[in-house]
């Protein structure tokens, strides 16, 4: 019932839905950074949230129905491991699918008033033959809702 799901859990499973099956990683998306990934998830997403930034509105007398607004950061971490090759491409790729199928998705978009891209972090090394790498995109995502009822966007 997503009546009774936080805003946030509605925006991270609507952002999961939304970059299933994007190339190069397909349905290995996961909600949550610490998912333990077997070597056939990669390369995958993981999705969730850093928190953010709250505002009420002190106008209003009534505390629980005040107008309150997140202004939060939304985190798709892509994370690749190869044999072999550099996994820049990869990660450049990745970054491509993710901003245009996150940014075009109507159901996100009914979730949230802002969605935009802040920023990407990328790292990589090799261990063994093995070699992983990982690009963090960070997209500022504001909704509100009720300050008494965290479940629904105003």
């Amino acid at each position: 019932d997503l009546m009774a799901t936080h805003l946030r859990t509605q925006v991270r499973r609507a952002v999961k839905a939304a970059l299933e099956g994007l190339p190069p990683t397909g349905p290995r998306v996961f909600l949550g950074r610490t998912w333990p990934l077997e070597e056939a998830e990669f390369p995958a997403l993981l999705v969730y949230a850093r928190g953010g930034v709250y505002r009420v509105d002190a106008q209003s007398d009534d505390d629980a129905g005040r107008p309150f607004e997140r202004d939060e950061r939304l985190i798709v971490e892509g994370v690749v491991r190869t044999k072999g090759e550099e996994p820049d491409d990869t990660l450049d790729r990745i970054e491509a699918e993710v901003a245009a199928a996150l940014l075009a998705s109507a159901a996100v978009g009914t979730l949230v008033e802002i969605r935009e891209p802040v920023s990407s972090e990328i790292a990589a090394r090799a261990t063994g033959e093995s070699r992983e790498g990982s690009i963090k995109l960070v997209f500022r995502i504001v909704n509100r809702s009720p300050a008494g009822d965290l479940t629904t966007k105003v």
